[in-house]
């Protein structure tokens, strides 16, 4: 009897709060894991086999083969500049998505605070496109 009189209790203590649906930041969290996954497939595993062109440049130095020699080292280089630029700009837009799906959680738990005759939608997906946030409450006029 004690516990229902508890259980009772806590529903009567709880506020109202708005009906929600879906989970905010999903999307752009996804978009951040996709952006990770291509920094690792286009950027990291090129670095890595690029380093293969250094015992190669090495061998051509040192077998008299000069210029053949700078030419992989040129190109290794030029390589490993390009892939870091693209790494960097990658790396910033990995970064934004994150930003953007902790924002969206943010708005979200703010929205969840709205009265329970709201209804509170998060992440509706579409084809090429997603909305955060649809909220629908009462009218109020």
């Amino acid at each position: 009897m004690c516990s229902t009189f508890r259980v009772f209790m806590n529903q009567e203590d709880e506020e109202e709060m708005a009906q929600v649906f879906g989970s905010a930041g999903k999307g752009a969290f996804s978009m951040g894991d996709t952006r990770y996954q291509d920094l690792l497939s286009r950027i990291a595993l090129p670095m890595l086999s690029l380093l293969l062109l250094i015992p190669l440049g090495y061998y051509l130095l040192t077998r008299g083969h000069f210029f053949w020699g700078v030419g992989v080292a040129l190109v290794y280089v030029v390589s490993i500049k390009s892939l870091e630029e693209a790494g960097l700009k990658l790396k910033k837009r990995i970064s934004h998505a994150d930003t953007g799906a902790k924002s969206e959680q943010a708005f979200a738990e703010a929205l969840q605070e709205l009265p329970d005759d709201y209804y509170v939608f998060h992440d509706l997906e579409f084809p090429g496109f997603n909305i955060d946030h649809v909220v629908l409450g009462p009218n109020s006029a």
